[in-house]
């Protein structure tokens, strides 16, 4: 029953638009999704407060979840004091029931069963690809519009305009005038391009570890799948968080010859269907340019200058929380940005606890890989602290553009990761560890 729970909560969180507006199921999925939430919301919530009520150091909860549920419960009052119970129903929302159910989720699947929550994630953001590998083709090739979900999406969430459509200025409208093509990236299944993109890249990176983790068929059609439809995205920071990703799993695994080859393979299937489709990717190879990559770096750096501003003093040491629907920025809330979401992390949270919190995650990774390293020789246990911290830092790295790692869709999968990173933590001493979660 725990596991089919942990299952159905991250299919309908991740391919929640999906499901919604593709089939009808508008209802059925808004209270599949409140109720899943709410009962792994819940049960976390009774785990951590059982934990720092008994003052167990070392219990059943990691002390940096912690101390993590305990900072976001601070800056979540702070917000409902700036913004009521707006403010508050977002903050618990987008924020607290994330971290929530990223750790019940490590919690109701035991160590031995780690390999298979790899492998089903690793699927669904394949579904996600297939889908959009399909609606990429019947839109951008075929000239048949898009799928049903998008229609709904668009005259619901704005994802789409009039003007996108004929061309008007967009980040997702790319023109190639010398051919006079355009591509358009879509917005995919999880409502926005670059948060796509970013799913995409996580199933490739998971895919890859799930070859290593004894399902070495299916990972290999889930890698092709991922990466293919990735680059069909053209998300530039996912792509980018995609071979950081790559380059740490390659450089820190060794005999990785069959993963390669499926990896040039992928390559090799994409290429060809470029160069097929050569007069409609012509327009999108532009964002490939190293002169546009370095003007769009250049631009985000001065947009930093411009949004960190001396009035901002205060938030070197605190947050001033989470913005909401309707949300006016002001001086005692977070700046927004969607063109350099990091700045935007900074005064929601704070730069020296997220200095904090990025070197603890680093500190005790580094320390579990080189551990499970020594004890597993490359064994089960290291790939999945491994590709636990790969995951992570891809989403990190995400944030120096997009919003795409706080996005409720993809926002519970950053907290199973440091979740299960925070177990493997308390596993290391098994006299400490509650008998349920050994195995």
């Amino acid at each position: 029953m725990k596991t089919l729970t942990v299952y159905s909560t991250i299919l309908v969180v991740i391919l929640y638009y999906f499901l919604r507006f593709q089939f009808g199921w508008n209802n059925y999925v808004l209270s599949a999704y409140a109720l899943l939430t709410f009962c792994l919301s819940s049960y976390g919530v009774l785990l951590i407060t059982k934990d720092i009520v008994n003052n167990n150091r070392r219990g059943s909860v990691d002390s940096l979840i912690k101390i993590l549920f305990i900072y976001t419960i601070i800056l979540t009052l702070y917000t409902f004091y700036r913004g009521g119970y707006i403010g508050l129903l977002y903050s618990l929302k987008d924020y607290i029931a994330p971290l929530l159910i990223g750790y019940s989720v490590s919690f109701f699947i035991k160590k031995r069963n780690y390999p298979r929550l790899i492998l089903f994630i690793s699927f669904i953001c394949a579904v996600v690809g297939a889908i959009y590998l399909y609606e990429f083709y019947k839109f951008n090739i075929m000239g048949a519009g898009s799928m049903d979900y998008s229609h709904v999406m668009q005259q619901s969430l704005n994802v789409f305009t009039n003007e996108n459509i004929k061309g008007g200025f967009d980040p997702n409208v790319i023109f190639n005038r010398n051919m006079g093509t355009k591509f358009i990236r879509l917005p995919g299944p999880l409502s926005q391009n670059n948060v796509t993109g970013l799913c995409l890249a996580i199933g490739t990176v998971l895919s890859i570890a799930t070859i290593r983790l004894g399902y070495p068929v299916i990972g290999k059609v889930l890698l092709i799948i991922c990466i293919t439809s990735l680059f069909s995205t053209m998300a530039r920071t996912a792509i980018i968080s995609t071979l950081i990703g790559l380059f740490i799993y390659i450089s820190m695994v060794p005999r990785n010859r069959k993963l390669i080859s499926t990896c040039l393979a992928s390559f090799v299937i994409l290429l060809l269907f470029v160069v097929f489709y050569y007069y409609y990717f012509s327009a999108a190879l532009q964002l490939m340019n190293p002169m546009r990559i370095m003007n769009t770096l250049i631009y985000i750096s001065s947009h930093l200058l411009q949004l960190l501003t001396l009035d901002r003093l205060y938030n070197v040491v605190f947050g001033s929380g989470f913005s909401y629907v309707d949300y006016k920025v002001n001086i005692f809330g977070p700046v927004l940005s969607s063109e350099l979401f990091f700045a935007q992390l900074i005064t929601m949270y704070g730069l020296f606890p997220l200095i904090l919190f990025i070197t603890s995650v680093l500190r005790r990774s580094f320390k579990l890989i080189k551990l499970e390293k020594y004890k597993s020789f490359y064994g089960p246990d290291y790939i999945i602290v491994l590709v636990s911290f790969i995951v992570i830092i891809m989403m990190l790295v995400s944030t120096i553009h997009e919003s795409a790692m706080v996005r409720p869709q993809l926002f519970p999968i950053f907290f199973i990761f440091l979740s299960i990173i925070s177990r493997y933590e308390l596993y290391r001493d098994k006299n400490t560890m509650p008998r349920s979660a050994l195995s």
